[in-house]
């Protein structure tokens, strides 16, 4: 549920409609974090949105 969470707020933060550091306060994150996570997300798309520490595993 984690992941639909986070691609649903990306998206909205991609679509203007929520702001960088809401989003993150949404997901428990930094903003620094939730910019890295949109960065991921336009490069890679949804492939790029699992944290780095769970895809090792």
């Amino acid at each position: 549920m984690r992941e639909a969470d986070r691609l649903k707020t990306i998206q909205a933060v991609m679509d203007r409609m929520v702001r960088v550091g809401q989003a993150g306060q949404r997901l428990g994150l930094s903003r620094r974090q939730l910019e890295r996570l949109v960065q991921r997300y336009t490069g890679d798309g949804g492939a790029g949105l699992p944290m780095a520490a769970s895809r090792r595993w």
